[in-house]
């Protein structure tokens, strides 16, 4: 028993040498073979930011600061191999962003189609780097840019208070009521792209499509790539999260993203604002 344990000691002293002077060389091969950086699908995208800056905030070049105020975004990740020309892409998108148009009938298009309600027009937009499937919005119809009270029936995701159901048929043209229940129910009538699985984005994913390198509160023009997250207005959108925050013991509201900002804040549920609906998981 001692000499079987002595010998399978030594087989993993083996291996573990074999692994340190292996890894060196294959490190070299992988950089001689690949003719570019090929960044896996993951679940972060990039922040859209490739500036860099010194001590006084101002914008300064990235090879300036590599000695003094090392690692900033703008020296990493996506957008900075996209920028370089090294970074490979499924679809396409400002940056390090990568989208793909989806028709209706859930068919990959490229990207000059447009927006319709025919079977093979543009209706979903798929994240590359993500894998979530956004909702298109059109400029009519039941995909139309409508606001939306939050409402959810579903005690998991409620905080135990329901929200607000407006009037069935209040101001959401083509919709039967203009709460984000009914919202997500019309939807997935709809198989839009071929998915019956839509539903609230969590703030976290809505944070995901947010370019700051657009972002500035105040802003008319939304801080996204809306040539592929079609139709966005620079305003606040709902997330499917119920704030932790409670109001008189109460969960009455909701968190939201601004799409003129990035920022994140909890609102009544009551309030009216816009919605994109999301499938897949992250």
């Amino acid at each position: 028993m001692l000499f079987w344990r002595i010998e399978m000691s030594l087989r993993r002293y083996v291996l573990i040498l074999q692994g340190a002077l292996l890894a060196p060389i294959c490190v070299l091969v992988g950089l001689l073979v690949l003719p570019r950086q090929v960044l896996a699908v993951g679940p972060l995208n990039d922040t859209g930011v490739a500036d860099c800056y010194n001590d006084a905030t101002q914008v300064v070049d990235c090879a300036t600061v590599l000695t003094t105020r090392m690692r900033q975004d703008g020296q990493l990740g996506r957008d900075t191999a996209a920028a370089a020309g090294v970074l490979y892409k499924v679809g396409a998108g400002s940056g390090g962003f990568d989208f793909t148009k989806i028709a209706n009938d859930g068919s990959a298009l490229p990207a000059s189609a447009t927006l319709g309600d025919n079977p093979t027009d543009w209706a979903c937009t798929r994240d590359n780097v993500t894998g979530l499937v956004w909702e298109a919005k059109n400029t009519g119809g039941t995909r139309y840019q409508s606001k939306f009270s939050w409402y959810s029936s579903n005690a998991a995701s409620n905080g135990g208070y329901v929200g607000y159901a407006p009037f069935p048929g209040s101001s959401c043209a083509g919709l039967s009521a203009c709460d984000t229940e009914k919202l997500v129910a019309d939807i997935n009538a709809l198989s839009l792209c071929g998915y019956t699985d839509w539903r609230m984005p969590k703030v976290g994913e809505l944070l995901s499509l947010i370019d700051y390198s657009r972002g500035v509160a105040g802003r008319t023009v939304a801080t996204v790539d809306t040539d592929y997250i079609a139709n966005t207005v620079a305003d606040w959108y709902w997330g499917g999260d119920t704030s932790a925050a409670l109001v008189n013991g109460s969960a009455a509201k909701a968190l939201m993203v601004d799409f003129a900002s990035g920022l994140v804040k909890s609102e009544y549920k009551s309030v009216d604002t816009y919605v994109r609906l999301v499938r897949g998981q992250w």
